[in-house]
């Protein structure tokens, strides 16, 4: 998992030392995270506030939000609603490229401090051990404004129950979402493409236009943008 640039400042942790590493490595590609992973397991059975995740139809292949947009993506539907089995034994990169257009990450910003960590399942797949967790992605408003750069990671082929998000946005409880590439219906599905993770209670629940990047409807969708690729 690497953070590929940092705008002010330094991460609120160490993103990973060098021996965690060497051992998440080998864990993430060693094709044995299966779908019966405990972790993953506790997290959608757990109580508490959801993440609402969004899905840009059309951005298959895209680099980014921006991107995605431009080449023609225009709508945006709950990322629930989309069919299983993609990515299905298939490894993925994932990139968290921080907030999406109109949440500026500086002393303006309605969100104080916003953490998204990310959660790899156990490498034993029978496992009720807690997750491994990645700490992709970090917002602090002040005084002096700090946000981390992009960060990216890969999950090996599995199926089932793949990857877990953890999000707090500023005072707000700490919302969770586990992707699938299973047939679970509540839960968000792993396709290549755009996602957004919104920081709102409430956020994504209904299929809607996508705004263009530079319009300021933005303002009231404010979320985490996430790509994800088969690799």
């Amino acid at each position: 998992m690497t953070n590929e640039s940092s705008i002010t400042g330094t991460s609120r942790r160490t993103f990973l030392a060098a021996g965690t590493a060497v051992v998440a490595g080998s864990l993430l590609f060693n094709g044995e995270l299966g779908p019966g992973n405990g972790g993953l397991a506790a997290m959608v059975a757990a109580g508490g506030p959801r993440i609402g995740v969004g899905y840009l139809e059309g951005s298959n292949g895209a680099a980014g939000l921006t991107s995605a947009l431009a080449a023609g993506a225009s709508r945006i539907v709950p990322a629930a609603s989309l069919r299983s089995g993609g990515l299905s034994n298939q490894a993925a990169s994932l990139v968290v490229h921080g907030f999406t257009p109109g949440t500026a990450p500086d002393a303006s910003c309605a969100y104080s401090n916003t953490f998204l960590d990310a959660h790899v399942a156990s490498p034993d797949r029978h496992s009720e051990d807690a997750t491994i967790p990645f700490y992709a992605w970090t917002f602090r408003r002040g005084p002096a404004p700090m946000a981390s750069g992009r960060s990216r990671f890969a999950i090996s082929s599995s199926r089932g129950l793949r990857v877990g998000f953890s999000l707090v946005a500023s005072d707000s409880a700490p919302a969770t979402a586990v992707f699938t590439s299973g047939s679970e219906r509540a839960l968000p599905k792993l396709q290549p493409g755009i996602y957004l993770l919104g920081l709102d209670a409430g956020a994504w629940k209904t299929a809607c236009a996508a705004p263009a990047v530079d319009d300021p409807a933005w303002g009231g969708l404010a979320s985490m943008v996430v790509s994800v690729e088969a690799v």
